[in-house]
């Protein structure tokens, strides 16, 4: 019974390691969506500027309804969301960012406008 206990409680951390993050085992890449309520669409073209030539940051698209945009992150050249973070806030200083725990294909079941939606 202990041993069952044990083997029992070993799987659902390693099960819980694993829902965690949503970081491409084989690439260290990882999916970052980030809500940002008080966007426009002057706001939307500069982030994606920002994002253009920014190392380890691909910008990957936009959620209208959702006010969300789509990044996807290489982790060992960008360990953190800080430098994110800071980019989004020297493009406007009062953007209310909120970074989400959704994956890219959630993303996409929430966004009502499909046609709008990124493209992998």
């Amino acid at each position: 019974m202990k041993i069952f206990t044990l083997l029992a409680f070993a799987g659902i951390i390693l099960l819980s390691s694993f829902s965690v993050s949503k970081k491409n085992p084989l690439t260290n890449n990882e999916e970052v969506v980030i809500a940002i309520s008080n966007m426009n669409s002057d706001d939307l073209a500069l982030i994606k500027k920002k994002f253009t030539f920014f190392a380890g940051v691909t910008y990957k698209g936009f959620c209208e309804d959702q006010k969300v945009i789509a990044l996807r992150v290489d982790r060992t050249i960008v360990p953190d969301n800080k430098s994110i973070t800071d980019a989004l806030l020297s493009i406007k200083e009062n953007f209310k960012l909120n970074f989400k725990t959704a994956t890219f294909d959630e993303l996409q079941d929430l966004c009502l406008d499909k046609e709008k939606l990124f493209t992998r």
